[in-house]
């Protein structure tokens, strides 16, 4: 899985943005490979206050944290059959892992491996503030 972190302010680790007490934006794309609009829209976001077109020097202010495609597994089983029921797009992914397990249904969980990341980089991102988190 691939995460790509952006700022303006230097701070492009966990411990940085922590140091500087920036908040941070996690966006994540493609959890549902037949519902990949999120990744294209991320990206998009990401050029967007890149170039300073919206909310310019935003990003001085926070960090954002872009996971493009969640369901990586999913995302690669490519083809015309995968969402039958679906109208558009004419090729999709797969919705589930290569394990067969939706992530969207496995937060509290944690069965797959991806989501296990996904706990990690969330995390080590945004760790929590309470004794009662893992």
């Amino acid at each position: 899985m691939v995460a790509l972190v952006a700022s303006r302010s230097g701070a492009l680790t966990p411990e940085e943005a922590r140091r500087r007490d920036l908040p941070v934006l996690l966006l994540q794309g493609g959890i549902h490979a037949g519902e990949i609009d999120g990744k294209d829209a991320g990206f998009v976001a990401l050029r967007e206050l890149l170039e300073d077109r919206v909310a310019p020097g935003a990003l001085k202010a926070f960090v954002l944290v872009f996971v493009p495609v969640f369901n990586i597994d999913g995302h690669e089983r490519f083809g015309p059959w995968n969402r039958p029921n679906q109208v558009g797009p004419q090729e999709m992914g797969w919705r589930a892992t290569a394990q067969n397990l939706n992530l969207n249904r496995d937060y509290a969980k944690a069965d797959a491996p991806e989501m296990r990341a996904m706990l990690r980089l969330l995390n080590s991102w945004i760790p929590c503030c309470t004794s009662t988190c893992t």
